[in-house]
């Protein structure tokens, strides 16, 4: 484990020039959307997902990127306050079973069915693991290894370096239908066909997603996510099952 935090803390510079640090703010929002992954998302909380579908049992692709942006701003504030036992907190946000999620107002309860004992086991776990690295390498140690999540597999996320970029992608979709991220021009007369009456002006658009997506009504984000919006898909969810 030295020798691994050791190779971590070498990664500094290299992350630097990706838009990670050396500023405070990018270095937390990134440790947090790993926090997220690790914690949250990579775990049994996939079964869920998969086996979803709007009101159906699991959460669907919507309310888990509804929840997973409400969730960067819970993980922010834990690693922002400098308190290590601030994780146990957002545990007990995480595994609430009663607490609305963000966007769709369901609730753990509702939609995990079969499957909250072993997310409960996965979510305590992981919370323990990251506070006994923290408490025997150090805050640095804790912060490396949650960039290391978030760049092997959440890079497109709210919170990362490329997030503006993929906003304004989405957003230049909205404006120009012969954008070349539409790739077809039926694709995307289909896409505006179906746009919902809430999908704000594009400048509300813009800064909702940069600030608070989950705050989107959801059919919106139920629009972003059947059609793809720019790299949006990757953002959402690892496994979407809708196909358009």
């Amino acid at each position: 484990m030295a020798a691994m935090v050791a190779h971590l803390s070498e990664r500094w510079p290299k992350w630097e020039r990706e838009g990670i640090g050396p500023d405070r703010e990018s270095i937390i929002s990134a440790a947090a959307v790993g926090l997220v992954l690790d914690v949250w998302r990579n775990s049994p909380l996939e079964d869920m997902h998969a086996g979803g579908g709007m009101r159906g049992k699991g959460p669907d692709d919507p309310e888990m990127f509804a929840e997973s942006t409400a969730l960067h701003r819970q993980a922010v504030a834990a690693l922002r306050s400098g308190d290590r036992f601030a994780l146990l907190e957002f545990e007990d946000h995480v595994l609430d079973r009663h607490r609305p999620w963000a966007g769709g107002g369901r609730t753990l309860q509702e939609m995990g069915y079969g499957y909250l004992g072993a997310f409960s086991k996965h979510v305590k776990g992981r919370t323990n693991a990251l506070m006994g690295l923290e408490g025997n390498f150090g805050r640095q140690a804790l912060l490396a290894y949650l960039i290391v999540k978030a760049l092997f597999s959440g890079t497109h996320h709210k919170g990362m370096p490329a997030w503006p970029a993929i906003v304004a992608t989405v957003c230049a979709m909205i404006e120009d239908s012969s954008h070349e991220a539409w790739r077809d021009g039926e694709r995307c007369r289909r896409a505006m066909d179906a746009r919902p009456s809430e999908l704000p002006v594009v400048a509300d658009l813009r800064r909702t997603l940069l600030e608070a997506p989950e705050t989107l009504p959801m059919p919106v984000l139920e629009w972003l996510c059947t059609w793809r919006l720019g790299p949006m898909l990757a953002a959402i969810s690892h496994t979407s099952r809708s196909r358009r």
